[in-house]
């Protein structure tokens, strides 16, 4: 990804040009290496993973994080060097999300969020039921490798953050990804009226619309949401991973370009 400029007229046309880092990341067996540098040439031919990433929300409102791991590393190694390279240049904005949109959800409502922990603890372990009842099942593969893939950014975050105060666990980047749906299980495992205290109310607008002679299809989708939730990063994710334990077939949705935010490992919109 290159990085951009954008033109800014304050009170005389100045050009503003956005940072661009490059990441990449070695493994040697379970010892991570990570390094950051300013040139895209100073990534080495053999990674695990390598990434762009250029913060532009100052600027356009956006920031970007293109990544890719490399076809001849494990699919494990592939999946949570990703997650640690991912969690390591983004910190600031993992961090600054969190605290946007969870850091006081559980406030006055920690009976609601024990039933939330309970529920993901329990569904977590039927995930590990199903991998060891059927390891090759290439459905049970992916999942096994997402939870993975949210493990290393935990742990690339973590590397990242100087304050214990700011640590975050990889319980705490599920919830992250889970926020799509806390409202919808708080509503169905308590008793108690929580309409009221919702973290999203109504959320995006779609349109479809079909010509009246039916020659043609015309859909729409506009993201609005709260203040809070503007953190935006546009990513792409070029992983090598494989459909399913010795399987030489590679996954069709290898390549993703999505709309997202700051810890996501997918798209909500």
């Amino acid at each position: 990804m290159n990085c951009r400029l954008v033109l800014s007229l304050l009170l005389a046309l100045s050009v503003i040009v956005s940072e661009c880092k490059y990441g990449f990341v070695l493994m040697k067996g379970n010892e991570v290496t990570i390094k950051v540098t300013d040139y895209f040439a100073d990534i080495p031919d053999v990674h695990v993973a390598r990434a762009t990433y250029s913060n532009e929300i100052n600027s356009t409102g956006w920031a970007f994080l293109e990544l890719h791991t490399s076809v001849y590393c494990h699919d494990e190694k592939q999946a949570y060097a990703a997650g640690y390279l991912e969690g390591y240049l983004t910190r600031e904005l993992v961090w600054m999300h969190w605290q946007n949109m969870l850091k006081g959800y559980c406030y006055n409502k920690t009976d609601i969020c024990g039933m939330i922990e309970d529920f993901v603890t329990k569904n977590e372990m039927y995930m590990n039921k199903m991998l060891e009842a059927d390891p090759v099942n290439p459905y049970w593969y992916q999942v096994k490798l997402y939870y993975i893939q949210i493990q290393g950014l935990a742990d690339g975050y973590n590397a990242a953050t100087h304050d214990p105060y700011e640590f975050l666990t990889s319980r705490d980047i599920v919830w992250i990804n889970m926020l799509g749906d806390l409202d919808e299980l708080a509503l169905s495992l308590s008793s108690a009226n929580y309409s009221d205290d919702q973290l999203f109310d109504e959320h995006c607008t779609g349109l479809v619309k079909l010509l009246p002679d039916w020659s043609n299809l015309y859909t729409s989708h506009v993201t609005w949401n709260s203040y809070q939730s503007m953190l935006r990063i546009q990513k792409m994710y070029v992983m090598n991973l494989h459909l399913a334990p010795g399987n030489a077939q590679i996954i069709p949705g290898y390549k993703m370009s999505m709309s997202s935010y700051p810890a996501f490992v997918q798209v909500q919109e």
